[in-house]
């Protein structure tokens, strides 16, 4: 089977722009973009399926936190007052949190916090309810930047704008801004304290 004929098949196609969400959402919205401009396809269908996608993206980032937890050196940490503050301190500031590892570029911020908030025990209904809120609204304004994208930039310079802004996306996750910029955010969500 070709490429070209998985991407005809809509079944395949919506299993592996949700696969791909999981695991790396910029490359997910280059996609959805793609799907609306290029492939004619209605707004709402691929912005549920990216919030699908990136929603379970997060949870599972959690999950692996939790699972975290059943290494021995951790399961030490996790006894000490340090680990009891940050708890205490994620779980009052939960929403700032997540939108701030939502909000800011690339998985060298969201995988560390999100993972961070299931090792120390934040509540995981807490985190769901809010990551799935943040992300139905951060989704549909990506897909919207990524659509007009699409729309305005591609008819002037041609298809292989598609590329350059996956390539842009990479760029935007790990330019030279991005470590001072993941040793802010860490500073103002707090998951440099403590530890």
């Amino acid at each position: 089977m070709s490429i070209v004929s998985l991407a005809a098949n809509p079944v395949l196609l919506c299993l592996g722009v949700f696969l791909t969400s999981i695991v790396h959402e910029e490359t997910a919205m280059v996609a959805g973009g793609y799907m609306i401009v290029e492939l004619g396809w209605r707004a709402v269908p691929v912005t549920l399926l990216l919030i699908a996608g990136v929603t379970c993206g997060d949870w599972g980032v959690y999950g692996l936190g939790v699972l975290a937890r059943r290494v021995p050196a951790l399961k030490r940490w996790l006894k000490t007052d340090g680990a009891l503050r940050s708890h205490r301190w994620l779980d009052d500031h939960l929403f700032l949190v997540v939108v701030v590892a939502r909000v800011f570029p690339g998985p060298a911020v969201l995988i560390p916090t999100y993972g961070g908030l299931g090792m120390v025990g934040v509540s995981f209904a807490r985190f769901a309810v809010r990551s799935a809120f943040i992300t139905s609204l951060y989704v549909p304004v990506a897909l919207l930047v990524t659509t007009l994208y699409g729309q305005e930039v591609v008819p002037r310079i041609g298809w292989w704008a598609w590329p350059a802004m996956f390539a842009l996306s990479i760029v935007g996750i790990g330019g030279p801004w991005a470590r001072p910029l993941r040793r802010w955010v860490f500073k103002l969500t707090g998951m440099g304290k403590n530890g």
